[in-house]
């Protein structure tokens, strides 16, 4: 016999303006996920204004429906110390049910200004196990969104580690890189997903070309340019490589909610409403149909796939990645023009959900007694109210019927509600004037409405201490000042190069550059050569990193490294669970870009952070960065991808290799798959490179400056360190910029991002 499920899955909508909150309420959804003017993942969505935000919370919770609001942007220093408080304020005290959160230092913030607001860590969080579910526990987290590349399984076992809410996203479009970990928008164009500006690069057209380099060895920028003047390894006319399908879960309903899952998310705050109800109310129909008959009863109708396919498609749909690592067959290849917005189908649509507002039904009784004030109640579950009206005439002509009295008090259009069933007492001969009757119904249902919104409603703490002090440089150009220089490399010849370097203090060494069996001979010879060495961990860390570094455990613990560079917060709570001792530094990618985020780093136990690359100059200084390390050099990485474009294009053969990617305006991109932890990273086409502003990156005393290395040969690694070592051990003398080659400053001159 089945077990009877004793919690209802949630069905969660997307909602861009205010007919789309309607809409999905009126559709099915038990909760929306709303943007307001500031700080959501969606800017260019419509979005609601501080009233429309509080009017949807309340119609929400009228109507026994739950309000999200996104608040999963990075925020800048002022942002969080003068701004997030005030404009979430209004939201707390209405009663908002959750913040969906991405950065750590707002995490940080509202638990302590608005503790009883529950925070879900955002798939802008990239959470990817249960480790660091635990932790977020700690600081108002109830729920984690998942990153939409987890599979089954992997969600399972976050589920049952943590034992927070789980909420996948079901139905939707699908990014090619990881969310919080997509950088291309902003490198190339200047507007941040991070910031909720993404311009969707991926959705453009490339052509994809083999390395010439041989696997695990760098690739020089003429192998670059001579690879991108091949042959292509896509047709022509199927160049969008990094397009990918939307994303089509519903036929998985059952194998999600056994496998722990708690909310099913539907993507789509930027479509139209008719789109959003539409979802909904196939999402609806099919969760019903589960918790009314379970897994032997559900069938998926094709008709019903047919609406979704009308209602929007990129090139039809995937099933994601539930099941998968990755696939060619979750590309839609030739562009992504959109089958939408059926005629018919939206017009019936609208007259369904959008036309008629979403009423509630409830009880409620009247009583009309002579010589006694009438009486009405209304109650909606657990809330009831009892309003009195004047006292009724005897009637001359005509007596008030028990028909007559029913039909006026059930004229509830234009309230939240709909009585549903009503309990009439009346004495004959009565007669009371309609406006008396409706003046008592419209004060009934307005009181259950106060009633049902009053509970929850809260009073805001007073703001306590926005941010952390942090350490002033000891002067605005203390020239004198010189940090550690740290070479970040990839491969052997890298490594080699880094070792040579005389001014380098210590070197950071991938994972993967070796063989584990090699890590003790390496940091043996960075120690000969008085060089510290730190073991750099992978950007993802998911069930095929963890059995890395478990069957590695005994290499690492016998290298004796000097710390570790981590790119996730489950990489932190790893090294802590199987006691791998020595300092461990945040890369870029955990974002710190306010004091809260480096305080909340540096308690989970992280010795140093690094300076976020798409800050500017400015931002910068007013968020200060003395004691971080500064990425001074190197290619960044501008998408980490779960889908392999070598697989895809050439087969995998489980070897690590350089493919290049062109664009439209004839940039160069190099792509590295990684075939240990199965992600691709694509590079920006020139490195950052920050030599003419050394003098007053020194001014703000950095604890280390960091020369990255990701596709330079042997040669090229020697060569340029010996011109970025100068720059920062010798600030005064001229930089030899030209030795680099072409290169970028990226954010750093910037007036904002």
């Amino acid at each position: 016999m089945e077990k009877k499920r004793t919690i209802k899955t949630e069905l969660l909508a997307p909602a861009g303006c205010w007919e789309s909150v309607a809409g999905a309420v009126a559709a099915g959804a038990d909760a929306v996920y709303v943007g307001g003017t500031r700080f959501g993942a969606r800017a260019y969505a419509q979005n609601l204004d501080g009233e429309k935000l509080r009017e949807a919370i309340e119609y929400a919770h009228v109507r026994g429906k739950k309000v999200y609001l996104t608040v999963n942007t990075l925020l800048k220093e002022e942002e969080l110390e003068q701004e997030l408080y005030p404009w979430l304020t209004p939201l707390y005290e209405t009663g908002l049910d959750a913040a969906i959160v991405q950065d750590v230092g707002v995490m940080r913030f509202l638990h302590r200004n608005f503790p009883d607001l529950s925070l879900h860590a955002s798939t802008q969080m990239t959470v990817m196990g249960g480790m660091t579910g635990e932790f977020l526990k700690n600081h108002g987290v109830v729920r984690i969104v998942t990153p939409r590349e987890l599979s089954l399984r992997e969600i399972r076992a976050m589920k049952d580690r943590c034992g927070l809410e789980i909420e996948c996203f079901v139905h939707g479009a699908l990014c090619w890189s990881y969310s919080g970990q997509c950088l291309f928008s902003s490198i190339a164009g200047g507007r941040s997903a991070n910031r909720g500006r993404c311009a969707q690069p991926c959705r453009m057209e490339y052509q994809l070309y083999r390395g010439k380099s041989p696997a695990g060895r760098g690739i020089s920028q003429s192998e670059i340019d001579k690879a991108a003047d091949a042959k292509s390894l896509n047709r022509p006319e199927n160049g969008y490589l990094l397009s990918l399908k939307d994303l089509n879960a519903l036929w998985m309903l059952p194998d999600l909610i056994e496998g722990g899952v708690d909310s099913l998310k539907i993507e789509g705050r930027m479509k139209k409403p008719e789109y959003t109800a539409g979802v909904v109310a196939i999402y609806r129909k099919y969760l019903d149909l589960y918790e009314e008959k379970g897994r032997e009863g559900y069938k998926v109708d094709p008709e019903d796939q047919k609406i979704l396919w009308d209602l929007f498609n990129r090139k039809g749909f995937t099933s994601g990645y539930f099941k998968a690592q990755n696939g060619k067959d979750m590309i839609t290849f030739t562009k992504p023009d959109f089958r939408g917005g059926q005629e018919v189908l939206v017009q019936e649509i609208n007259r369904r959900y959008l036309q008629s507002d979403s009423q509630v039904p409830i009880w409620a009784a009247v009583s009309v007694q002579s010589e006694t004030p009438m009486q009405m109640t209304v109650q909606s579950g657990a809330f009831k109210r009892t309003v009195c009206g004047p006292v009724p005439a005897a009637a001359s002509t005509r007596p008030l019927t028990e028909e007559a009295l029913a039909r006026q008090l059930k004229k509830t259009g234009g309230t939240p509600f709909a009585i549903e069933h009503l309990h009439v007492q009346l004495e004959d001969g009565l007669y009371v004037p309609i406006v008396q009757l409706n003046e008592m119904r419209r004060a009934a249902l307005s009181e259950l409405k106060e009633a049902i919104c009053q509970s929850s409603r809260r009073i805001a703490l007073p703001e306590k201490a926005v941010l952390p002090e942090r350490e002033e440089p000891s002067g605005p150009n203390n020239l004198l000042y010189r940090p550690l220089l740290y070479a970040q490399v990839e491969t052997r010849d890298q490594m080699e190069a880094a070792l040579g370097a005389r001014d380098v203090s210590g070197i950071y060494l991938d994972c993967t550059a070796v063989s584990p069996q090699e890590y003790a001979h390496w940091r043996g010879r960075a120690g000969e050569a008085q060089k510290q060495c730190f073991l750099v961990l992978p950007y993802i860390f998911r069930e095929r990193g963890v059995r890395f570094l478990e069957r590695h455990l005994d290499a690492i613990r016998s290298a004796r490294f000097d710390g570790y560079l981590i790119r996730s917060l489950e990489e932190l709570f790893f090294l802590r669970e199987h006691r791998l001792e020595g300092p461990i530094a945040a890369d870029h990618n955990l974002y710190c870009w306010n004091r809260e985020a480096i305080a909340f780093l540096r308690e989970a136990g992280c010795a140093r952070t690094t300076v976020p690359i798409e800050l500017t100059g400015r931002e910068w200084q007013e968020r200060g960065i003395k004691g971080e390390e500064v990425i001074v050099y190197g290619r960044l990485p501008m998408m980490i991808c779960a889908q392999c474009l070598k697989q895809s294009f050439a087969g995998c053969d489980q070897t690590p290799d350089w493919l290049v990617l062109k664009d439209r305006l004839g940039n160069r991109m190099p792509v590295k798959n990684n075939c240990s932890f199965c992600y691709n990273t694509i590079y920006n086409s020139k490195p950052l490179a920050l030599l003419e502003e050394a003098g007053q990156l020194l001014g703000q005393e950095p604890g280390a400056a960091r020369f990255v290395f990701t596709t330079e040969t042997k040669d090229e690694t020697a060569k340029r360190l010996a011109v970025l070592t100068e720059a920062f051990q010798t600030p005064s003398a001229k930089p030899r910029s030209e030795q680099l080659g072409a290169f970028t400053r990226g954010h750093y001159r910037r007036k904002t991002m």
